[in-house]
């Protein structure tokens, strides 16, 4: 990896730091350059007053510190999971290097890694994309076990503890059943805007930007066949290639594959 390129990663939904922290001080052991950038639409605790972010919120944010990074010279490889595909996608309008190279500019997105993704395309929501996940396959939230409240509530979302096991089954599911409740205990608020706002742009077809694409055999949340549907959609919308790494992970490798996911991070940084 060259000096000057930096990864930026990026958290699914509900995800606090902490499950990927194994992974950022392992990839940085590695001698790379490695930042975890957490989702404005996250709640911050129970202090945290703030009308819910919305999913442009975040693509403002992702925007930013790619703009920062390309700013000091780096070349910048964005990594998202899950949701934060989403605002990624919507991100990064004139970041890319070749562009910035054309204003004069050094540095800038050189990459784009998916993790078990939520690929929209244009004009698509993040609950429009996964539509057709099965019903016991959606996770429950405080005080609404169909996804009900997902779709119509304008404020935050909380896993509901009464259903920490199942969650747990369904999104650390390679994990022992005892660590699969702690870890769904972790799992912090988040907001429901997010999941409705429509991408209006499509960072994956940036001229120059390279894609990648870390494929989950036991995800229970976007399964193989949506995850090929991904891969087939971004190919089909960016006339790019990408370059896909299959790993025996859940829908959270940082946690059931993690020797699977560092290893695949030195992969992807190698440019």
């Amino acid at each position: 990896m060259a000096n000057n390129t930096s990864i930026l990663l990026l958290p699914g939904s509900f995800m606090p730091e902490t499950v990927y922290q194994d992974v950022l001080d392992a990839v940085a052991m590695r001698g790379i350059d490695i930042r975890f950038l957490p989702l404005t639409s996250g709640s911050l605790g129970s202090d945290d007053h703030r009308e819910p972010p919305n999913m442009f919120d975040d693509a403002a944010a992702i925007s930013q510190e790619v703009e920062k990074l390309a700013d000091q010279g780096k070349d910048v490889i964005a990594v998202s999971s899950s949701y934060s595909t989403v605002p990624l996608t919507q991100s990064c309008k004139g970041l890319s290097k070749a562009e910035r190279e054309e204003g004069g500019k050094s540095g800038g997105l050189v990459k784009i890694g998916f993790m078990p993704s939520v690929i929209p395309e244009m004009g698509q929501a993040a609950c429009e994309v996964l539509a057709d996940v099965p019903r016991e396959n959606i996770v429950p939230m405080k005080g609404d076990l169909i996804g009900v409240s997902f779709m119509q509530t304008s404020g935050w979302l909380e896993m509901d503890p009464d259903h920490y096991a199942h969650i747990g089954s369904l999104i650390f599911s390679n994990l022992s059943t005892d660590e699969q409740v702690v870890w769904a205990s972790k799992t912090r608020p988040h907001s429901s805007k997010v999941f409705r706002d429509k991408v209006t742009f499509l960072s994956y077809t940036l001229p120059g930007v390279d894609l990648a694409f870390l494929s989950c055999d036991n995800d229970k949340l976007i399964s193989q066949n949506d995850q090929k549907l991904a891969i087939d959609r971004l190919k089909r919308a960016s006339g790019k290639t990408v370059d896909v790494t299959f790993v025996s992970g859940d829908h959270t490798p940082a946690l059931s594959a993690p020797s699977e996911v560092v290893e695949w991070f030195v992969k992807i940084s190698d440019i």
